[in-house]
């Protein structure tokens, strides 16, 4: 008899610590999922940022020398813009 009440009690207490350990997995579960949400957003807004200082090709950049990627506006052999004179190419 006396087995019995120590098989009963060991049976007990790992039901306990399985219980415990459903919990916790449970709450690890929601955190990894959690931080998998927190982590794409980190990844889209890193992107997003990316794009912002180094513009894919191709896209409208403003700011400081904007003037010199207007369509008016030729090259010259000294790393400056010079005007274009070519007829419609002015700006309208």
């Amino acid at each position: 008899m006396a087995e019995g009440c120590a098989a009963a009690s060991v049976l007990g207490m790992l039901e306990e610590r399985e219980a415990a350990a459903r919990v916790r997995v449970e709450g690890l579960r929601e955190e990894a999922a959690r931080l998998a949400e927190v982590l794409e957003t980190a990844e889209i807004e890193l992107d997003l940022r990316k794009n912002e200082t180094f513009p894919q090709r191709g896209t409208r950049r403003s700011g400081r020398n904007s003037w010199a990627r207007a369509p008016w506006w030729t090259p010259s052999g000294h790393g400056r813009a010079v005007p274009c004179f070519c007829p419609g190419t002015g700006p309208s």
